[in-house]
């Protein structure tokens, strides 16, 4: 299934990084992509999606940096 968003390439690489050396790096360049993004979108009734997407995302990206890397 091709992502809806450009973003969500790199969200899905961290999500999926099985290489736990490899993982630090996935979740960061994730999080830089994401808060981009995030910076470019307004407030317009057709970003809202794209929007709450993002906010989904960046909880996950935290959620996966607690359980899968542990405390920094």
């Amino acid at each position: 299934m091709p992502s809806q968003f450009p973003w969500q390439k790199a969200y899905k690489a961290a999500a999926l990084e099985s290489d736990k050396s490899r993982l630090p790096q996935r979740i960061q360049t994730a999080e830089v992509t994401l808060l981009s993004r995030l910076t470019e979108l307004t407030t317009r009734a057709e970003d809202r999606v794209e929007m709450n997407a993002l906010k989904r995302a960046m909880n996950a990206i935290r959620t996966m940096k607690r359980k899968r890397l542990g405390p920094g």
